[in-house]
């Protein structure tokens, strides 16, 4: 119950903040001393993460393919480095940012406006939703358009309301009507996965703006955004620590029929769990938190963690190199592929257009030799309707008989899943 009280509080505040400027954002940062910090900080990270070399590159040259997510490219043919290019390319990339509006920690009453430093874990989490959301938007979007609205949910700036359209009417819904404010105002609202949010939603895992984020904690955090601020309300959030349980997944994603369907009716599609039947009703991001060796990663499990890009519905994992977080989202003959968000940018006031988008895409791609991955780190995988949870779960039972799985499937106690359909499998599991 206390705890249920804190997280009403702290909800309450974060979505307080995402429809006002504070006080201290709506007025210039006066003082010389602070105006020139910032400066001398901004200079600082440059040097130390555009200028510094960041890690070894990946060369197409050196290596005859390359996985990325469920695609294989043997890259001595130009055609298939074609296609791996204008794949890479609509993979959404977040880095550090600066010259955002001021945040602050509430723990010390100090003051940010970059996350150089400190954000690389929330960056490349965001980065791993932002992969789901797009493809749940590019369902029913062109591509340029998915593209432009998911990158717009994670921007540091606010935004206002009535610019952005109403395909995320539901966000703007919930926080205006939980305060009252009056749609004639022009407020200005933060975006409900902005850094800002994470760190202010942070509270409730005890963190704030200027620490390091567990891997393990963001998808708490992102949960808890995503229901209560009624962002994708389809969108069921949910995580697991080294073993994903299926009865979990169907509750939240499934309702239950109450009588039972003829074996021959051919208008509805329904799962069988546990001898009572299901429909589907919620997408599903499952997150799975794991540790798989103690200072390094175990050698065992490298096969494993190959074998989850043969899954479409893998969103990749985030994890750590020494302190650092990276977006892993393939591999080649000897390492993994990443997007490492150690990169100074200048943060980008809204709206998303054609001459700052590029900003948000990666244009280099960095390798790491598998023995040097940290052995604790969070995968993701996205299911849109029944019939992507149907191939999931088809993988799911594949992947268990691996001889060392990176994680383990349970059922549920005493239950039995089995899946039946009208028609046949007509899911688009589009990049």
């Amino acid at each position: 119950m206390e705890n249920n009280i804190k997280y009403s509080k702290i909800i309450n505040k974060t979505i307080k903040d995402a429809v006002e400027y504070e006080n201290i954002n709506s007025k210039p940062n006066s003082g010389i001393w602070f105006s020139l910090k910032k400066n001398i900080l901004n200079a600082k990270n440059t040097l130390a993460y555009n200028i510094i070399n960041r890690g070894k590159i990946f060369d197409y040259n050196s290596y005859n393919y390359v996985h990325l997510f469920h695609s294989s490219y043997y890259l001595k043919k130009e055609e298939d480095q074609i296609k791996f290019e204008k794949k890479f390319q609509k993979i959404i990339y977040f880095s550090y940012r600066k010259n955002y509006p001021i945040q602050i920690n509430y723990k010390n009453n100090s003051v940010f406006t970059s996350d150089c430093g400190w954000g690389c874990m929330i960056r490349s989490s965001q980065m791993i939703l932002g992969r789901a959301i797009y493809k749940i938007l590019r369902k029913n979007n062109e591509i340029d358009r998915a593209l432009k609205l998911t990158i717009n949910l994670f921007l540091d700036y606010p935004d206002d309301e009535r610019k952005i359209g109403n395909i995320f009417s539901n966000y703007y819904k919930t926080i205006t009507n939980q305060l009252n404010i009056n749609h004639s105002l022009n407020k200005k609202i933060y975006m409900p996965f902005s850094i800002r949010n994470i760190c202010n939603m942070g509270e409730i895992v005890d963190k704030t703006c200027g620490e390091w984020f567990s891997d393990a904690n963001l998808p708490l955090i992102y949960n808890i955004i995503n229901t209560n601020m009624n962002v994708i309300p389809n969108l069921k959030i949910i995580n697991f620590t080294s073993h994903i349980i299926l009865k979990n997944i169907i509750e939240k994603c499934f309702k239950k029929i109450d009588s039972i369907i003829n074996t021959e009716d051919k208008k509805i599609d329904y799962i069988v769990f546990n001898n009572e039947q299901y429909t589907f009703e919620n997408m599903g991001l499952l997150f799975i938190s794991v540790r798989l060796g103690i200072n390094n990663i175990s050698e065992n499990y490298i096969d494993s963690i190959k074998q989850l890009f043969s899954c479409k519905q893998f969103l990749g994992f985030i994890g750590g190199k020494n302190n650092e977080a990276n977006y892993f989202i393939g591999y080649n003959e000897k390492n993994m592929l990443s997007l490492d968000p150690h990169f100074s940018q200048e943060s980008i006031i809204p709206p998303i257009n054609e001459d700052n988008i590029n900003s948000y895409i990666q244009k280099t791609l960095f390798q790491i030799p598998f023995t040097k991955l940290k052995p604790a780190f969070t995968m993701a995988f996205l299911f849109t309707d029944i019939f992507q949870f149907n191939d999931l779960v088809n993988f799911f039972d594949e992947y268990s008989l691996l001889k060392f799985p990176c994680f383990s499937v349970e059922e549920g106690n005493n239950s039995f899943l089995k899946l039946s359909y009208s028609f046949m499998n007509n899911s688009k599991n589009d990049f």
